[in-house]
């Protein structure tokens, strides 16, 4: 299970050499938003999520994979008023926030920075979510790799500051810390 923020061409780097290298093993990706991935851990839908977890959670056993830098981020012309480093999510609000669906179905719903008497627009994946704002139909927190190029262009701009922040999280490899674990499930976690 692959996590909305996590850099899909380094994941992908690493299974190719573990389906290369075990050509016979099944691999069945899903990709998740939120606390979607971590869900199917806990459900025993998945035996291995790369996504970010709450480290201080004994249920989970992880290695360090990356670190993503999540910004805030606005199309040039989408505000109408100055942006600043003192820019406050209450000057936002009558702003239309574009924000990720969490796919998780039993679990509560994480909420990250979302301004809940705003108007929304919802998404199902980052990609979307992207083009939405650099449409000028939103603005929204986005993983740095995924618009990089779009603000060296200047087609979005950082909204970061002393009160809307820039985060970072770390992207792991987990797993259950249960016992149970089968000979394919345990090489592909060595592979990591």
């Amino acid at each position: 299970m692959i996590g909305d923020i996590t850099p899909l061409p380094l994941a992908l780097k690493v299974l190719r050499s573990f389906s290369n290298a075990h050509p016979h093993t099944r691999l069945n990706l899903f990709f998740g938003n939120l606390f979607g991935p971590n869900e199917l851990l806990f459900d025993g839908e998945a035996h291995l999520i790369i996504h970010h977890i709450d480290q201080g959670d004994a249920r989970y056993e992880y290695r360090n994979f990356c670190k993503v830098e999540v910004l805030p981020v606005v199309a040039p012309d989408f505000l109408k008023l100055p942006v600043t480093k003192t820019l406050r999510y209450e000057e936002l609000k009558g702003y239309t926030q574009c924000i990720i669906r969490d796919t998780s179905t039993h679990s509560e719903k994480l909420h990250r920075f979302v301004i809940d008497d705003a108007p929304h627009i919802t998404v199902g994946d980052q990609y979307t979510k992207k083009e939405v704002i650099v449409q000028g139909m939103g603005w929204g927190h986005m993983p740095k790799f995924l618009i990089e190029d779009e603000l060296r262009k200047g087609k979005l701009i950082s909204i970061a500051g002393k009160y809307i922040k820039a985060i970072q999280r770390e992207i792991v490899i987990a797993r259950l810390s249960a016992p149970k674990k089968g000979v394919m499930a345990e090489r592909l976690w060595q592979s990591f």
